[in-house]
C-alpha cells in the first residue's frame, strides 16, 4: 500500500473518530439539560433603603459605610491594611488596589463616590482578603 492512500485512510479514521466523540459529548449534555430538577429560587432579604442621597458625590466615612451597607470598623479596617500593604509594596500600584479617599486637615477622610465604586469594581475583578 502507498503512503499516500494510507495518509489519507489514518485521516478518515481520526475525522470519524472526533466526530463520533463529539456526537457522544452532545448527546450527554443534552440528557443532562433534559433531566428534571427542582428549580432554585433566590430571594433578597427586605434591604432597607440607603440613606445617603444618590447625588451626593462626597461622602464621608458613615455615608460611605451607609453606602455599602457594612460597618464603620469594617472601613477602618479595610484603611488600616491598606496602609500596611502600601508601606510593603516597591513604589507603584494600581490606582484602585487600596480605596481611594482624602484625609482633610481636620483629620476627617472623604471619599468621592464614583472612586470608590471603581475601587469596588477593581476589587470584585480582583479578589483579595483583608
Amino acid at each position: 500500500m502507498n503512503k499516500s492512500l494510507l495518509a489519507i485512510i489514518c485521516s478518515i479514521i481520526v475525522g470519524g473518530s472526533i466526530l463520533a466523540g463529539l456526537l457522544i459529548i452532545n448527546s450527554s449534555i443534552k440528557a443532562q439539560l433534559n433531566k428534571e430538577s427542582t428549580p432554585v429560587t433566590l430571594t433578597m432579604p427586605m434591604q432597607t433603603p440607603i440613606e445617603t442621597p444618590s447625588n451626593q458625590n462626597v461622602l464621608s466615612k458613615s455615608d460611605l459605610a451607609v453606602y455599602l451597607m457594612i460597618p464603620e470598623k469594617t472601613i477602618d479596617y479595610i484603611i488600616k491594611k491598606d496602609i500596611e500593604i502600601k508601606t510593603i509594596l516597591p513604589g507603584s500600584y494600581n490606582t484602585y488596589q487600596f480605596i481611594p479617599y482624602y484625609k482633610v486637615p481636620s483629620g476627617e477622610m472623604i471619599f468621592m463616590k464614583s472612586e470608590v465604586d471603581k475601587w469596588l469594581e477593581y476589587k470584585t475583578l480582583n479578589i483579595t482578603d483583608y
